[in-house]
C-alpha cells in the first residue's frame, strides 16, 4: 500500500482521481470541485508497464493501492505509517503554484522524513502538483529551491524523487506511474 499525503489544497484528490480514471475532463470543465478529504480515501491505480496513447494507458495489468490522508489530518498521519513491508512508498503532494504553501509543505515533508522510524526505509515521491499554473515570476525551480528539495533528496535516509505534474495537461503522469510500478 502507498500513502498519499501533503498539505491541504495541494490537489491530492484531483491527482489521484485523474490517475485512477485516466480522465482529466473534470479538472477543466464545469464539473464540481472536489471536496477536501476529511478522512482517508482508498484508490486503485493502474501502473503497468506501457505507454500512454490518446489518454489511455496501455499496459500489462498491474494496480497499486494508494491511501490518501487528508491534509487536515496531518497531526495523526503517523497512525497510518506502517513498516516498509506494509507501506511501499509515500507520495507527498505539494501545490507548486502556491508560494504560501512552501513553509507548511517543507515542515510536513521534513517531519515525515525524519521523525518516524517506520518510514526510514520507505521511498518518497514528492509531486510538485499544478506545475503548469505557476505564474511568473514564480516557477517550480524557485519552489524546489525554497523547499531545499535537492538538499532534502541528498541527505534523507530514504530515496526521495521529485516530479512535476499537472492534471490539466497530464504532465508527470507517466513518471508517477513508473515510480509506483517500480516500488510495488
Amino acid at each position: 500500500m502507498f500513502l498519499c499525503i501533503g498539505p491541504q489544497k495541494a490537489g491530492k484528490t484531483t491527482l489521484l482521481d485523474a490517475l485512477q480514471s485516466n480522465d482529466c475532463s473534470h479538472v477543466d470543465g464545469d464539473a464540481s470541485i472536489p471536496v477536501p478529504t476529511v478522512g482517508t480515501t482508498l484508490n486503485s491505480i493502474s501502473v503497468g508497464v506501457g505507454a500512454e496513447r490518446n489518454h489511455h494507458w496501455r499496459r500489462k495489468k498491474a494496480t497499486v493501492s494508494v491511501r490518501e490522508l487528508g491534509g487536515s489530518m496531518a497531526p495523526i498521519w503517523a497512525k497510518y505509517y506502517g513498516s516498509a513491508e506494509v507501506t511501499k512508498g509515500v507520495v507527498f503532494v505539494v501545490d507548486a503554484s502556491n508560494p504560501k504553501q512552501v513553509s507548511a509543505a517543507t515542515v510536513l515533508l521534513l517531519k515525515a522524513l525524519n521523525d518516524y522510524p517506520n518510514l526510514y526505509d520507505v521511498p518518497f515521491l514528492v509531486v510538485l502538483n499544478k506545475s503548469d499554473a505557476c505564474d511568473p515570476p514564480w516557477t517550480t525551480t524557485e519552489f524546489r529551491f525554497l523547499m531545499r528539495l535537492s538538499d532534502v533528496a541528498r541527505h534523507a535516509r530514504q530515496e526521495v524523487v521529485v516530479v512535476e505534474a499537472s492534471c490539466h495537461n497530464r504532465s508527470g503522469f507517466d513518471q508517477i506511474r513508473q515510480w509506483l510500478h517500480s516500488k510495488r
